[in-house]
This record gives C-alpha cells, sequence and structure tokens, in this order.
C-alpha cells in the first residue's frame, strides 16, 4: 500500500520506519522540517533499539520518503495515518489542539482516503475528525512500549482497529498488517471501544506497578520479600507477571498521561474512576518515599553529595517524561548540597528539563556513585549492575530499582520491599 504519516514524533518514527519494512510505500509529513531531514539522513530524532536500522533499510530499498509539503505527502495515498501528539492539559485532559490543527491542514487534500487515529485520543475523537473530514475515519491504537516499540510492532499481541463500518476496518487492517497478523489477534470494533481500550490497558497495567509497590511496603514492615511474593502471585495464570515489578513507580509517556486522562473523561462525563485514581496517588507517594528515606538515612543532608543513576523513565530508551527522577533530582536539588547524576542516553534532556543548579553530570556511572553519602538508583540500565559500591566511598545505596538483589556490599543498601 502507500501509506502517508501525518507526525514524525516517537509514533510517527516507529510506525512509518516499521510500515515500510513491511514492503508497504510510506510518506512522512510533519510541519517540524528538522525531524524530516533527520529521517533523510537515516538519523532517528529518538532513541529506540533498531531503529536506526530499520530507517536505514526503508531508506535504502525507497519505501520511506519524508515530504514538508503535505498535499504531495498524500497524493496517491491508499490510507492517512494520523499520528499527532496528544499531550496533556493543565486540568489533565487530552490536549487535541495539535491533532485538530492536522485535521484542518488535511481537509483540502482528502477525498475519500480512509484515515486512521494511530494517537492516542479519547472517546468521540475519530467521529468528531470524521464529521470535519467527511471522509471513513478508523481508531487503530498503538501499543508500543518505549526500549521495545520495533519488536512490539512487528510482533503484536494483538490489532485493535476501530471503525463506524467494522467490515472495511477488518478489510482495511488486514490489508496493513498482513504480515504481522499469524500470531497476533486482529480485534475489530468501534471508534469509541477502540479508543477507550487504548487508555483502559494502560490504566490497569499501572495498576498492577502500584500494586506491587503497596505491596512492597507491606513486605518491609513484615520482613517479607516483594520477589518472592509477587513471584508467588504470577504463577497463577491469571496474574502473570508483567508490570508487576516493585521500585521507584512508572513514568513515561503514557502511562502518567493516560491514567489521568481516563479519570478526567470519566469526570466530565459524571464517572469517578476510583481505582485508577489510587493508582495516581501510589505512585506520587513511591518517589516521595524515596525522598523521605534517603534524607532519614544521611546525616548532615544539606551538606550531602548524593549520586542518581538512572535519569530516563526506563532503560532502553531518552525519555525522561514522567520519570520519577524528575522529583527526586529537583528535590535534592533545593535540598542537598551536590547532586551528582548520569544516564546513558538522558543526560542532555535531563539537563535541559531540570537544570545544572546544584547539579553535577557525569560522563560516567562511576563518576555519579564516586565520593557520595549517598547513591539513589531509578533506572535499570544494565551497566549500573557492574559497580562496587565498596570500591568507590559510597557511604549508602538506594537500589529503587532492586537490581543489586543479589550482590553483597559491605555498604547499607535498602531495597524496595526486601528485608
Amino acid at each position: 500500500m502507500r501509506i502517508t504519516i501525518v507526525g514524525a514524533g516517537y509514533v510517527g518514527h516507529v510506525v512509518s520506519a516499521c510500515l515500510a519494512s513491511l514492503d508497504h510505500k510510506v510518506t512522512v509529513y510533519d510541519i517540524d522540517h528538522d525531524k524530516l531531514e533527520s529521517l533523510q539522513r537515516g538519523e532517528p530524532v529518538i532513541h529506540e533499539p533498531g531503529l536506526e536500522d530499520l530507517v536505514e533499510q526503508a531508506r535504502n530499498e525507497e519505501n520511506l520518503l519524508p515530504e514538508k509539503d503535505l498535499g504531495k505527502a498524500v497524493q496517491g495515498s491508499d490510507a492517512v495515518f494520523l499520528c499527532v501528539g496528544t499531550p496533556s492539559s493543565e486540568d489533565s485532559s487530552v490536549n487535541l489542539d495539535y491533532h485538530y490543527a492536522a485535521v484542518d491542514e488535511l481537509k483540502p487534500f482528502i477525498d475519500d482516503t480512509p484515515v486512521i487515529i494511530k494517537s492516542t485520543v479519547p472517546p468521540g475523537t475519530a467521529e468528531e475528525t470524521r464529521n470535519r473530514l467527511d471522509t471513513p475515519v478508523y481508531n487503530n491504537p498503538e501499543f508500543l512500549k518505549e526500549g521495545t516499540a520495533v519488536d512490539d510492532f512487528l510482533h503484536p499481541d494483538r490489532v485493535v482497529i476501530g471503525g463506524q463500518d467494522e467490515q472495511r476496518a477488518q478489510d482495511l487492517a488486514t490489508r496493513i498488517y498482513r504480515d504481522v497478523l499469524d500470531d497476533a489477534d486482529l480485534y475489530v470494533t468501534d471508534n469509541a471501544s477502540a479508543e477507550l481500550i487504548k487508555y483502559a490497558s494502560n490504566a490497569f497495567l499501572a495498576t498492577k506497578i502500584s500494586y506491587a509497590n503497596e505491596l512492597a511496603r507491606i513486605c518491609e514492615s513484615v520482613g517479607a520479600d516483594i520477589d518472592d511474593v509477587t513471584t508467588g502471585m504470577a504463577l497463577d495464570e491469571r496474574i502473570q507477571d508483567a508490570f508487576f515489578g516493585a521500585g521507584a513507580g512508572y513514568g513515561g509517556s503514557c502511562f502518567p498521561k493516560d491514567t489521568k486522562a481516563i479519570i478526567k473523561h470519566a469526570e466530565e462525563h459524571g464517572e469517578h474512576m476510583r481505582i485508577v485514581q489510587a493508582t495516581e496517588n501510589v505512585n506520587h507517594e513511591q518517589r516521595q518515599r524515596i525522598i523521605d528515606t534517603v534524607e532519614q538515612r544521611v546525616d548532615d543532608f544539606e551538606d550531602a553529595t548524593i549520586g542518581v543513576l538512572g535519569l530516563a523513565f526506563k532503560p532502553g530508551t531518552d525519555d525522561i517524561r514522567g520519570s520519577p527522577a524528575i522529583d527526586v533530582v529537583e528535590h535534592f536539588q533545593d535540598r542537598a548540597g551536590l547532586v551528582k547524576a548520569h544516564d546513558p542516553q538522558a543526560m542532555e534532556t535531563f539537563k535541559n528539563r531540570v537544570g545544572e543548579q546544584n547539579a553535577a553530570y557525569e560522563n560516567t556511572p562511576r563518576g555519579a556513585a564516586q565520593n557520595t553519602d549517598a547513591v539513589v538508583v531509578l533506572t535499570a540500565w544494565d551497566d549500573y549492575t557492574k559497580l562496587d559500591f565498596d570500591a568507590l566511598n559510597t557511604g549508602y545505596v538506594y537500589d529503587g530499582r532492586n537490581i543489586y538483589a543479589n550482590k553483597d556490599f559491605d555498604v547499607d543498601v535498602d531495597y524496595v520491599g526486601k528485608p
């Protein structure tokens, strides 16, 4: 198929490269021409394992073409994907300004070409988009985990598509995803249900994380081991172990935004998502728990040097959106003598977001951990597991991801949910 992608952000980058790898002819448009020029050079503007190779392959096969003119990008297209950002507004509702700006820009060039919303949008968005464009509009939510997004797209658990005409929706999805549907379920529904499936899925997974963190607090009080508890639970096939790890809490571009959005959207319709609200509360409290624990364990905290290992919200990405490190580092900047921080991918982005007041950004994990009163581990990068804190003059370690649980240090180490 000839496919147009509108929006070259995180989702647009991954979707365009993956569709091109499936031998579709993909044209990418974005109002930010710098992103298009980066794609033209074969240099994705995001860090995602495997993505650069896919972009290079697609360019060599002439299956991926950046285009600065939307009319030319859409001309002759069999389908148009909308992959435009939908950030949170100040009141936690979904800001659809960028989405509808793209819709309005697209309108002069659309005849009856099907439009597929890949962005995460609240129920009713596809219907309003169809009214504005007067063309078939479908919702095809993405289920991409940062750090494994390429594999998630090419080897999905399921492909969900919603549309006013479910048979046409099924036919369209089958044409687009024919090469990935052998081992995946294709689920066809209406637009509003497809839109809600994405929010409901992310809120449920976030709830599992917060539940594990609440269990970890009980474990610390009674002397149990959270890993043993969750492993024993996960042997039940109804529960399983995905997103069941206790730690510093969830972050990223999806879980914080989507949990807040489903709470707000429910309120607008007179409903209250009490469980999801509790999930949000626990996640926020988990960050404060880390801060309080470290302050209590370190003498003369106002003069202390605190090392922070991990600024991205998870390993395998340079994304700091919603990262626990933002709250933790900003607090330590205000209260401690000096913060020494490291991340293999996210330091420049983090530095621009948080600033350099009372902060030193170290080029190596060793540099961030050495000669410190405490080290706080917030991201489970593999390189961090190789550190020997006893040889680094580190006073204390808070292992917020339990990556040293099988190590034996002389230095005191606190874990999440472990005796």
